[in-house]
């Protein structure tokens, strides 16, 4: 019999991650998370997932309905509001024995596992730095209406929506991280709703983070989500031997390592997240049918969500 989901989100997750649960062979059924009965009768009901992809300000309670019937879940990013709540979430499923994922699918995109491999085979020596920086019009061009993303209370905010992939990408690929610092800024400070009403915005558009992972290395993410255009993301790792830079999901060129080249990889054409959605959900399929917990999971969530009250607060 196919896996059982109960997909929690009629967003990304309903127009994302529940095609790729369907090509990984599994049943979905989609309920609003804002449907309070329909959310506590899926949780109820026999399956054999629970897939969170709600707003964070509803995490909390949708992850301990989840909790109260045993079931395993996955949760989407950035895990809460806090800290303290990840952590309440982490230790729950810890006690209910239950299996727990955290929607980090950018671990699975082909040209980050390739750049996992340089870096874990030495290929540029120990890392030293890395400097990553992204500039996105998303939230300006055109105008995004006001919403719990631009409200701090509601876990809105640049650093939980894309800092949150960035510092699990980090400690992926670097090392666990020990202190990081932070600048924030709100480039765009009213928003009209989608009636038309203007809001202030409180949550941040743009920061900028300093890390120091336990190996001694640093790093500097410098990214903004209201820019007047795009422009491609872009990492360099600095390395003892040699540099790496990625240059967004098609090039990865190696640099005065002697082994100096550069891997491409052909453009997707379709939704940015499905190289790395699919082969996420199928691992996850595997994962519960042999019962086997993988990573991330929701100690992976705690610990960016750790980083990120600091990058918030502004210090270490």
């Amino acid at each position: 019999m196919p896996l059982r989901v109960a997909l929690i989100g009629t967003g990304f997750g309903a127009r994302v991650v529940a095609g790729c649960y369907r090509d990984a062979g599994m049943t979905v059924d989609i309920v609003s998370p804002r449907d309070a009965g329909a959310v506590r009768a899926a949780c109820a009901g026999d399956v054999d997932l629970v897939s969170i992809h709600s707003p964070p300000f509803l995490h909390a309670d949708h992850v301990g309905l989840a909790l109260d019937h045993g079931r395993n879940l996955l949760c989407d990013k950035p895990f809460g509001t806090s800290a303290d709540q990840a952590r309440r979430m982490l230790d729950r499923a810890t006690a209910a024995g239950v299996l727990h994922f955290l929607n980090f699918e950018f671990r699975y995109d082909p040209p980050r596992l390739a750049l996992k491999a340089l870096l874990d085979d030495g290929v540029i020596g120990a890392v030293r730095h890395v400097h990553w920086t992204a500039f996105s019009s998303g939230s300006r061009v055109p105008l995004r209406p006001y919403g719990w993303l631009f409200d701090e209370a509601r876990g809105g905010g640049w650093i939980g929506a894309f800092g949150s992939h960035v510092f699990d990408a980090l400690r992926w690929l670097v090392g666990e991280v020990e202190d990081a610092h932070g600048e924030t800024r709100t480039d765009i400070a009213r928003r009209p709703d989608a009636a038309g009403v203007p809001h202030d915005c409180t949550a941040e558009d743009a920061f900028v983070a300093r890390l120091t992972f336990a190996s001694g290395a640093t790093a500097l993410i410098d990214t903004a989500f209201a820019a007047p255009a795009n422009l491609p993301p872009r990492m360099i790792f600095i390395g003892s031997e040699g540099m790496i830079e990625a240059t967004g999901s098609t090039r990865i060129a190696i640099i005065g390592s002697g082994e100096d080249r550069v891997i491409d990889f052909e453009p997707f054409a379709g939704d940015p997240h499905l190289p790395a959605m699919r082969p996420w959900a199928a691992a996850v399929r595997d994962s519960i049918i042999a019962g086997r917990q993988i990573e991330p999971c929701f100690a992976d969530g705690l610990a960016c969500a750790e980083i990120m009250d600091r990058v918030r607060a502004g210090g270490g």
